[in-house]
């Protein structure tokens, strides 16, 4: 994970800019590779809470919102 972030470092020439105080402009290939990155961190984000928030009525509530929503038989509750 290094040598490739220090690879497309370099390759963007991300190290001028950082440590040198260039005022050049991003170059479109890395903008749209910042946008791809910030999308996949969110739908994992989103991934993840929505595991999280399974469990949690699973294991906390014990309400049986799993069995619920799974298929099957219509449960109504009474």
């Amino acid at each position: 994970m290094v040598a490739s972030g220090l690879a497309m470092a370099y390759g963007f020439d991300l190290i001028d800019i950082v440590f040198h105080g260039s005022k050049a402009p991003i170059s479109p290939a890395l903008r749209a590779s910042l946008q791809h990155s910030i999308h996949e961190l969110a739908a994992f984000a989103l991934v993840v809470r929505h595991i999280g928030a399974s469990l949690h009525h699973s294991v906390i509530f014990k309400d049986g919102l799993l069995s619920r929503m799974w298929f099957g038989q219509c449960r109504t509750q009474d």
